[in-house]
């Protein structure tokens, strides 16, 4: 029995019936395609925590010494005993342990020790080869806001997976620290232009309904990233061929965006329809349906306000339209918060867990359970209310590892509040990553991406301080509570926003507008 098109010739729908009627063909092609686009994502934290890995503190056991001099030394002051400088007799200083009184036995190299970052008053210094990483994707973020706009998303994340590869690539040879600091700003640069256009692109290839899904499963990917990064870390000894592991991972996974079909909402929304339809053929082809799409009358194709939207006009857009800005405020606020807990756990394990590879698997778990039930509840509550309750169940974790209690083997109380804090704060970054592309309007999406993600970033520079720093020099009630009140102001900032969840996709400002008559707060 012949199957039955589901596009008739001459038919009117929606952009989202259309792409809907896309999805339940059930088309193998299509369905490979669509679970592909964000398979980039499975690189991101192998390059995010790669100096957790690669910059492993020695301990005393490290070191044997060739002198007794060396012996008393390391004893009294432990590896503290490399820093210490005295006093020559002719007033000039010289370090306390000569070279030769001393040698590594290391397991596997580090570029603490390669670097000489092994002082106390180079701990901020190891800090900030995780934080750089930040810098530079804060950079790429304001880059990718004006070229997911206006190159398009594919082409974005082409530009930033061959950003992310050369950085990474450099490290291989890497033996100066400033040199470090550079890679890892490149790295960040390459690495968020190209996750935020493929979750952009993932998006929009897809109906209102499957989004949700959608999200959830961009998100597992970027969780299973963690055991692999810590595979990885585990067999290669060798720091610098970690990031050699990194670049050759990146590469492999970015062959995937040569594949990539440009949305077709990128081009109805500057009134472009012939390249929407040749956007629409690519994509039926994979389901055998091409030949009728010419033929397909999208009601959604024209609207009075659409046009090209240069940087100008995407800025004047917000005085236009107050709140429009409001809303991009509120949402930059939570991710901020989202971004400062979760990256502050993520590079506190070592901090708060005995083994730093059993914790990033414990990590993935964590957070996958998070992704997987995320979709559940957001399908159940809501965006709005489903955000709520991930950051209230954050709030709740943090105030209870606050608590002083050892449970044995190494765990205590507050090890095991933090995990579970993990699961609430990775659903809550999921959730606002999927909040804000439905609460973005088409023509401004990829600003909304860039400025929400650069407050992230500022979140994921302070993060890292946060928990491995302060947590060192301050009572842990300090940070966690800081952690606790900051998560919940954004449930408060939640409140003012709309639900979005089974509604269409604002294409420009002016629809912002219409989506919040009769909003109220309760």
């Amino acid at each position: 029995m012949e199957k039955e098109a589901y596009i008739k010739e001459g038919e009117s729908m929606t952009l989202d019936e259309l792409l809907y009627r896309m999805v339940m063909s059930w088309s193998p092609k299509y369905i490979l395609y669509v679970t592909m686009i964000p398979i980039f994502w499975l690189s991101t934290p192998f390059a995010v925590y790669l100096p957790v890995f690669a910059g492993i503190v020695p301990t005393n056991d490290s070191i044997i010494c060739a002198t007794t001099n060396c012996e008393t030394l390391l004893k009294e002051n432990g590896t503290e005993a490399l820093c210490l400088e005295r006093t020559l007799p002719d007033g000039s200083v010289s370090l306390a342990l000569k070279d030769d009184e001393y040698t590594w036995k290391l397991d596997r190299t580090s570029f603490v020790v390669d670097l000489k970052l092994y002082c106390k008053k180079d701990e901020a210094k190891i800090t900030l080869v995780s934080a750089m990483y930040f810098v530079g994707a804060l950079i790429g973020l304001l880059i990718s806001g004006y070229i997911l706009d206006n190159l398009g998303r594919k082409k974005s994340c082409f530009i930033g997976s061959i950003c992310a590869i050369i950085g990474t690539f450099v490290g291989t040879f890497c033996k100066n620290y400033a040199l470090l600091l550079v890679i890892r700003i490149v790295q960040g640069i390459g690495n968020f232009i190209a996750i935020t256009g493929c979750y952009v692109l993932l998006l929009e290839i897809l109906p209102s309904m499957l989004r949700n899904v959608a999200n959830g499963y961009g998100m597992i990917l970027w969780a299973v990233g963690y055991p692999i990064a810590s595979l990885v870390a585990y067999l290669i000894p060798n720091w610098n061929y970690l990031f050699l592991a990194s670049c050759i991972l990146t590469a492999i996974l970015s062959i995937s965006i040569y594949f990539m079909i440009e949305p077709p909402r990128f081009f109805l929304v500057s009134n472009d329809v012939a390249s929407a339809k040749k956007s629409l053929k690519k994509l039926a082809a994979m389901t055998s349906e091409e030949s009728n799409i010419n033929s397909v009358n999208l009601e959604d194709e024209l609207t009075s306000d659409r046009k090209t939207h240069g940087l100008m006009q995407q800025i004047s857009d917000f005085s236009k339209h107050p709140i429009m800005f409001v809303e991009l405020l509120i949402q930059m606020f939570i991710w901020f918060v989202s971004a400062m807990t979760f990256y502050g756990f993520n590079f506190g394990w070592s901090a708060i867990l005995p083994d730093i590879y059993i914790s990033y698997l414990l990590a993935a778990t964590g957070e996958i359970i998070a992704y997987i039930a995320s979709v559940s509840i957001i399908q159940a509550l809501g965006r709005r209310c489903g955000m709520i309750v991930f950051l209230g169940g954050g709030i709740a974790s943090y105030i209870l590892a606050i608590i002083d209690y050892d449970i044995g083997g190494g765990y205590t109380v507050e090890s095991v509040s933090c995990l579970i804090g993990l699961v609430f704060v990775s659903a809550a970054f999921g959730g606002i990553y999927l909040y804000t592309a439905e609460l973005a309007p088409t023509s401004h999406r990829g600003m909304y991406f860039a400025l929400c993600s650069s407050a992230a970033r500022v979140g994921s520079f302070l993060g890292p301080y946060v928990m491995g720093y302060l947590f060192k020099i301050t009572h842990k009630a300090i940070p966690l509570g800081m952690l606790a009140f900051l998560c919940l102001l954004a449930s408060v900032g939640i409140l003012f926003l709309v639900e979005t969840s089974g509604k269409k996709i604002p294409d420009v400002p002016a629809e912002i507008r219409e989506r919040r008559k009769g909003f109220r707060v309760f």
